[in-house]
């Protein structure tokens, strides 16, 4: 007998995913409204966190990079999409806002962007791999370096010196963790490509929040726009080798589930939200707790410890000192206004 869902039962998952949603409305919103900036702050934190564990899902996932990535976006998108019609069918009446309408070019831009956020999971997945989960963590930390060079250039705003140098500090911070190792290059290269690509991301992100377009609607289509594309990579892929295995074991549809269920959609919404209140570099270099948070985990769950010399705790000190500096930085500058 062929498996049916009750109307009762669908009543009852679209309540759940609205009350989800619901309560991080609530929460976001009352984010948006803190003068002081200290709750933006602690939440950017705690995205940042959930974003950290995505690493450890490149050990657990037996796909390779490409496949992992794919269904991360259309798992993420099918989630995404459901929640949002959770909400069109359980809003109340009289509750709801004018719709604002957003162009057919901006819709291009945003999957565009979309590229970007899926070719960075492609390549950092891919550092995972070829080296090991610390390796891809810790190239984050050159995110900060490459948005203090190019959003000035991008968004024609003042080049600042400050966030220049506390970048360099985080550079350095993955040079004494690593020093002249060339043992896991490939990792190395691949995790520097997906850090430029996740910084290129995040400062077109601001562009688009800077557009009034909605978190929601921004990442949902960033999503499709990078499905697609990855949909024709699979494609040509599996043209190429037809013997390619595409189909997930069930352990591997459990982490991604989880994956794009909590690892993925809430941490980038609550991301986008914030750059309404904190700038781009700002929350790229917030990002580089991200490796700390992997590594440590990584350390207790996959016995990297080997990485755990003298230079690695000198590096993540500096990579925690760069981070704490702007933070302190930014709320003292929130204080004063």
């Amino acid at each position: 007998m062929p498996f049916r869902i009750e109307k009762r039962e669908k009543v009852i998952f679209f309540n759940i995913l609205y009350h989800y949603v619901e309560f991080l409305e609530v929460t976001l919103d009352y984010i948006m409204k803190d003068k002081k900036m200290t709750n933006a702050m602690l939440m950017l934190h705690f995205a940042v966190f959930l974003a950290g564990t995505s690493g450890l899902f490149g050990r657990w996932i037996s796909l390779n990079e490409t496949l992992l990535v794919w269904y991360r976006v259309l798992l993420s998108v099918l989630i995404m999409g459901a929640i949002m019609l959770g909400i069109r069918l359980f809003k109340r009446k009289g509750s709801a806002e004018p719709k604002s309408r957003t162009s057919a070019v901006t819709y291009l831009k945003i999957m565009g962007i979309g590229c970007l956020l899926c070719f960075h999971w492609l390549f950092f997945f891919g550092s995972v791999k070829a080296a090991n989960v610390s390796i891809g963590a810790v190239c984050l930390s050159l995110v900060p370096f490459v948005t203090a060079v190019l959003e000035p250039l991008i968004t024609k705003t003042r080049f600042s010196v400050r966030y220049f140098l506390l970048s360099i500090l985080s550079v350095a911070g993955v040079a004494c963790i690593f020093g002249i190792d060339t043992q896991f290059r490939q990792g190395i290269v691949y995790g520097a490509i997906s850090s430029t690509l996740l910084a290129l991301m995040i400062i077109c992100n601001r562009s688009m929040r800077s557009n009034n377009v909605e978190a929601s609607k921004l990442l949902l289509t960033e999503m499709m726009g990078g499905g697609i594309v990855l949909t024709f990579v699979v494609a040509i892929r599996k043209l190429r080798d037809p013997a390619l295995c595409i189909v997930p074991t069930t352990s591997d549809w459990i982490f991604l589930l989880l994956l794009a269920g909590i690892v993925t959609i809430t941490p980038y919404l609550l991301k986008i939200m914030v750059l309404d209140r904190v700038d781009a570099f700002t929350v790229n270099l917030v990002n580089n707790m991200e490796p700390v948070y992997s590594i440590v985990l990584a350390v207790i769950l996959f016995n990297e410890a080997q990485q755990l010399s003298f230079a690695f705790v000198v590096g993540v000190a500096l990579i925690i000192l760069s981070v704490a500096l702007q933070t302190s930085s930014v709320m003292k500058g929130s204080l004063q206004h």
